[in-house]
């Protein structure tokens, strides 16, 4: 009899090794193989600035907290190619690990059983809003693994009797605080969440060890403040962070993304909710309403943030991940009570499942979006300009360095710039990025979709100065002329110094009195340069050449 007990333990214990087994094969792929996201290179270029001594706000702009940032810089140890946008993503992922880990422990003190928590991550970790997003470079990963951290102690916490506020040492709220004001630092969109956390202290310690939590929440608030004052930019890190963001014009509708997040992971969110009104151990009524508390906290904030990308779904994935866990573990009770207890609870659940399955039939296309054009187009730009800088809207700043004060432009900053009187104006950001452009030699363009949204000038300047490289998007410095006369000299201006690579058909061609042949590269100077054409000369091109000489 307990030789069979011990074989199904340890049967089970397999089980859920092969589980975790299998679930970190699918997430190290996806780390490896899915599509960038635009984020990812702004934030991993912030880093780098940093790296640089760089100071944000100041000598770059930005209007996120740079915690993350400057926690990650000194990876640029490491080196500088492409490869690190993995090096980001990999500590992505033990981080989302880390997570993962935590919010099963939580599960566990609550009275999850091995094999129900067991199915509430692998609910979690299947779907695809939180499984993409926790694998990229980003600093909504590392707070949610502050947040999984302050779940995971409030779930340790004995309940306080109503009213007592608790005779404990107060070093667990005191994490909670802590962990919370981690939390908002690394993404200060997660604030909501954050005062979510010290909520729920109120639920299991009581309103004394909640001011506990409070205050440890504003101590570390504090060091951060105290940490933009020593680097000279506390009223710019303000102006940009609250100010700048308070105002904020651009928004849209939550509504898309809950569609997606029904279709894609119905069966986490049902059972998720049952799980944390309906089930589990009746002696953790109160943990159950701090996380009731939590998940009013992940609603509240894709509620009240103007622009709820998908990162803004992750704490609420996470709080129904451990809702989850609590009811597979009531599911799996009631079926193993035998078959008649079992069989309305298996047909119940069948169809709360049903909506499950759109996640693994969206899985395999999420991750089919690859990277491999991305990393293709990196290295045809290594190839086409080894060094120097790359102008673009966000797509691969990172890697190489970037133009101008303002690392990155897209559609809401562009109508803060437009509106807002912290920032100079569209037409004196245009003239930034034309001088800055210019200050840099006329660096090669990546005109994605974030750069044609720039203004109008800077689109002129572009279609004036630039042409197409052969590589998709990328754009190099270049002059053209349909044709010159024959015998007749022309002056042609040449926009920066720099080696000048020149092309064209028929006839001869000289500068400044020199014979050239088509495809000789010259050094030229900014400013006027003499050409000469013998016999009909068209289709003149003097293309930048990036290469070291």
């Amino acid at each position: 009899m307990n030789d069979n007990i011990s074989d199904r333990k340890k049967g089970r214990s397999f089980l859920l090794f092969a589980m975790a087994i299998a679930l970190g094969c699918l997430w190290t792929y996806s780390t490896a193989f899915h599509a960038f996201d635009d984020d990812e290179f702004q934030h991993t270029n912030v880093a780098w600035l940093m790296h640089r001594g760089e100071r944000p706000y100041a000598d770059f702009f930005e209007h996120h907290l740079v915690l993350y940032h400057g926690m990650a810089a000194p990876l640029f140890r490491l080196g500088e190619g492409r490869a690190m946008i993995f090096v980001f993503r990999a500590i992505s992922l033990l981080a989302a690990a880390g997570t993962l880990f935590l919010l099963y422990k939580s599960g566990r003190r609550l009275g999850a059983s091995q094999r129900g928590a067991g199915a509430g991550i692998w609910l979690l970790g299947l779907t695809p809003m939180f499984l993409l997003k926790m694998t990229e470079a980003r600093p909504e990963v590392p707070a949610m693994l502050a947040f999984a951290g302050a779940v995971w102690v409030l779930t340790g916490v004995p309940a306080a009797s109503a009213g007592s506020g608790g005779r404990r040492m107060p070093w667990k709220p005191v994490s909670v605080g802590l962990l919370a004001a981690l939390m908002a630092l690394l993404s200060q969109k997660y604030a909501v969440v954050a005062v979510a956390l010290l909520v729920a202290v109120i639920f299991l310690h009581g309103r004394r060890h909640a001011g506990w939590a409070g205050i440890a929440f504003l101590v570390a608030l504090a060091g951060y403040a105290a940490w933009m004052v020593a680097m000279g930019v506390a009223r710019d890190a303000y102006e940009l962070t609250v100010l700048l963001n308070l105002r904020w014009l651009h928004s849209f509708s939550a509504a898309g993304y809950g569609a997606e997040l029904f279709l894609s992971a119905g069966a986490l969110v049902v059972t998720g909710v049952l799980g944390i009104f309906m089930a589990g151990d009746a002696s953790k009524r109160r943990h159950r309403a701090a996380l009731a508390v939590l998940l009013a906290g992940s609603i509240a904030l894709i509620a009240i943030i103007p622009v709820p990308y998908r990162q803004s779904f992750l704490p609420l994935l996470a709080v129904l991940g451990v809702g989850s866990m609590l009811f597979c573990t009531s599911l799996l009770q009631a079926v193993g009570a035998g078959p008649g207890a079992g069989s309305p609870v298996l047909a119940t659940v069948a169809v709360l499942l049903l909506p499950g399955a759109a996640s693994l039939r969206a899985l395999p296309g999420h991750l089919a979006a690859g990277n491999h054009g991305d990393l293709e187009r990196m290295a045809a730009l290594d190839e086409f300009a080894p060094e120097g800088p790359v102008f673009d809207g966000r797509a691969l700043m990172f890697w190489r360095p970037h133009v101008g004060y303002h690392a990155f432009m897209h559609e809401e900053i562009l109508l803060m710039i437009e509106h807002d009187e912290l920032l100079e104006g569209v037409d004196e950001y245009a003239g930034d990025v034309i001088r800055g452009l210019y200050d840099a030699g006329l660096p090669p363009l990546i005109r994605d979709y974030r750069v044609k949204d720039m203004p109008v000038k800077i689109q002129i300047f572009i279609e004036e100065y630039y042409m197409p490289t052969g590589i998709e998007d990328v754009y190099g410095a270049g002059v053209r002329r349909e044709r010159l006369r024959p015998g007749r000299e022309t002056g042609i201006e040449i926009p920066v110094d720099g080696h000048w690579r020149l092309r064209w058909q028929g006839g001869g061609l000289s500068v400044n009195s020199r014979d050239v042949a088509s495809g000789e590269t010259l050094f030229l100077s900014a400013g006027e340069h003499v050409f000469q054409a013998s016999g009909l000369v068209y289709n003149i091109r003097i293309e930048r050449d990036y290469a070291p000489q």
